[in-house]
């Protein structure tokens, strides 16, 4: 797996500079609707965290980016990144989305989950969900999704119901579930993706993205 040397995840606890928040464009991807929805809906990630022969837990972390309608980038993603409260979000204010917490274990036999809960997309152009899988990322090597058992349920109060599997079909340590847009009856339509990327393709295609890593410039590299 080819990777570009100056782009790394982004530590967890570890703080960021403003020069590595800077909007991109990238070109928008086509993609079949699931189902559509008024406002409010949950988003949880379910894995199996770690099997009773293992000794260490696999991190997965549910994420949203978006892309603003005002051309800007955000996201809504573990604290843990950028020790930043607000990653978190929030349902009372912009972004009006709010991630739930990160969790490591949750129940027994190892078997952990992540929650994002949408209020409403008001201000947001696209949204971008997407796991990613945390120690892969750090040894910059392809995840094997399916060996954690994970999956994403989408599901909203109207009975709306999505889930899907996430199967490593390529090298990579992020799995780009689905999108999120406004479509011209006002309805959000909860779009398919499915597609496995490594972090170089990752921020380069997902708006926001970079908020969650470390981009070194080439002069650093040379020093």
């Amino acid at each position: 797996m080819t990777e570009d040397p100056l782009l790394s995840i982004r530590k967890k606890g570890v703080q960021c500079t403003d020069a590595e928040r800077r909007p991109y464009v990238t070109i928008r991807e086509k993609s079949g609707i699931i189902f559509t929805f008024k406002d409010k809906m949950k988003v949880r990630l379910c894995w199996n965290a770690a099997d009773q022969e293992e000794l260490t837990a696999r991190d997965l972390d549910l994420c949203l980016f978006y892309r603003g309608e005002d051309g800007g980038t955000g996201g809504v993603f573990s604290s843990e990144y950028r020790e930043r409260p607000e990653d978190l979000g929030s349902l009372d204010k912009f972004p009006y989305i709010l991630h739930r917490g990160d969790k490591v274990l949750s129940g027994q036999f190892g078997d952990a989950t992540e929650e994002i809960w949408i209020g409403a997309l008001h201000g947001i152009e696209k949204a971008y969900i997407c796991v990613v899988d945390y120690e892969a990322a750090n040894a910059e090597s392809a995840s094997f999704f399916e060996e954690s058992g994970a999956y994403v349920e989408f599901y909203t109060k109207a009975g709306d119901y999505h889930r899907s599997n996430l199967r490593s079909e390529g090298e990579g340590c992020v799995y780009w579930v689905a999108n999120l847009q406004k479509g011209p009856d006002g309805l959000i339509r909860l779009l398919r993706k499915r597609k496995v990327l490594t972090l170089v393709e990752a921020s380069e295609q997902i708006p926001g993205f970079k908020l969650i890593c470390n981009v070194r410039g080439r002069a650093d590299d040379e020093r």
